[in-house]
This record gives structure tokens, sequence and C-alpha cells, in this order.
């Protein structure tokens, strides 16, 4: 049998893409197999117990086709690493610096939206892809100052049939908010500062959760994850939290 590979296109191509979307995995529409869908081949082989790799060979199309096929988001909440080997090293550049930058040093911004997409559609959305996404749309600092801009967020959004409201933290009641928010079932991407616990340069995190006055953060950045769930008072003396975006359903 042919092997398919980025590059290729065809009505063939097409149905393995529709099955993939049906499974909830992000591979875009049309019969192209671009770079979109090599990713999202990429991580049905993960979800799946098969060999990494960008082709569709006949073992990934048998296992698309089997009623066992794993879904690109299993449960109820999708959690991704901005240092996961699969795309740890793929670029996220600013245009105007001699060094490439990688996701595993400044995709937070593309790694925590991805998160809150996946989560709230059930649906693998990864970060490569927003990443690239951001790029091309000029959400990247081009001088690798800042990151990502914040109008990445509800532009995004926009793409995925969702929306976002930007909140700033001005006192318990942006707190307050945001746990109504999220017990609403929406997701919470924070904008924290340099100097925080969370980052010396600037960063982006979600609040998955905030309990008696305790903020518990999902962090893009594995080495967050040891750290305590800081009181609402803390953050605030410690002013960690600029804003945050409300992202959730139409």
């Amino acid at each position: 049998m042919e092997m398919w590979r980025e590059g290729d296109a065809g009505a063939r191509i097409g149905e393995m893409k529709a099955r993939l979307d049906a499974l909830g995995y992000d591979c875009g529409a049309g019969d192209a197999f671009d770079r979109q869908t090599a990713w999202a081949i990429r991580w049905f082989r993960r979800q799946n117990g098969l060999a990494d790799g960008e082709c569709a060979d006949a073992g990934l199309l048998a296992r698309l086709d089997s009623d066992g096929a794993v879904r690109g988001v299993p449960g109820e909440f999708a959690y991704y690493s901005m240092e996961d080997p699969l795309w740890a090293d793929y670029p996220y550049d600013a245009a105007n610096t001699p060094e490439i930058e990688r996701m595993k040093d400044s995709a937070c911004g593309p790694t925590s939206m991805a998160i809150a997409v996946s989560s709230l559609l059930r649906r693998a959305v990864l970060p490569p892809v927003l990443a690239d996404w951001s790029n091309a749309h000029g959400f990247r600092d081009p001088d690798g100052i800042h990151g990502t801009s914040d109008a990445f967020f509800p532009a995004c959004a926009e793409r995925y049939g969702l929306y976002a409201e930007r909140v700033e933290i001005t006192g318990p009641e942006s707190f307050a908010r945001a746990e109504a928010e999220l017990a609403a079932g929406h997701a919470i991407i924070c904008n924290v500062v340099p100097g925080s616990p969370f980052t010396p340069n600037g960063h982006y995190n979600l609040i998955q959760r905030i309990e008696n006055g305790r903020i518990h953060i999902c962090d893009p950045n594995p080495k967050n994850a040891s750290l305590p769930d800081y009181t609402i008072g803390e953050w605030l003396d410690g002013r960690w939290g600029r804003r945050y975006e409300i992202i959730g359903r139409r």
C-alpha cells in the first residue's frame, strides 16, 4: 500500500482527515496532507500507541478505522507541555532575533490556548499548530521581547468558534469572577508578570480552580508543577497577575 506524507493530496487523504476529524483530531479541512495534518497524525500515533511519525501508513489507517481508536482528547481535560518531546524543539521564532526560539522556551501563549481550546471542545488542537498560526498572523513579537501578544487569544478563540473576554486583575472581585467563570465551565488564561513565582520574564498559564481562597494553576511549563497553591492575598499583594482571558463557548 502507498504511504501518504506531507505534500500529498487527494480524495483518499480527505477521507482519512474526515475520520481523524470525527475522532477529535484537529487536522483541518480539504484533501491536502499539510503541516496541520502531519501534527494530527503524530498525535493520533501517540494516543494510540503507534510509533512516532508523520506519515499515514497501513498500520495507522487500520487503527484509524478500528472500533478501538482512541479520541484526540479522551477525557474532560487536555494538558500539553511546552517541553513535550513531540514539539519541544519546534520553532516558535521571533523574526528579528539572531537565535531560533523554540516551543519549549517561548510558546506558553499558544500552549495555554491549546489546553483551553482542546478542553472546551474535547478536540486535540495542538500547541505547534497554534504557534504556527500565531506567527502567520503577526501575534508573535518579532523582536522576541514580549512573546505572544494578548490579541492572539480573542483572535484564536474566534477561529475555533469560541469567545474571549479580557478581565483586568484589580482586587478580590477579579478572582471571585474567575471562580464563577470556572464553575460555569469556562477556561481562564492568566498573564503573569516577571518576578512572580511562575516566571522571570513574563508568562501565560491557566487558572484551573480556586478553592478555599487558594489558586490552583495549570502551567504549560512543567517546571512550575511543584509550586504551591498560593492564596488570593499572595497574588494581590505580589501583583503577580496583570489580567486574564475568559475563554468560553458561544
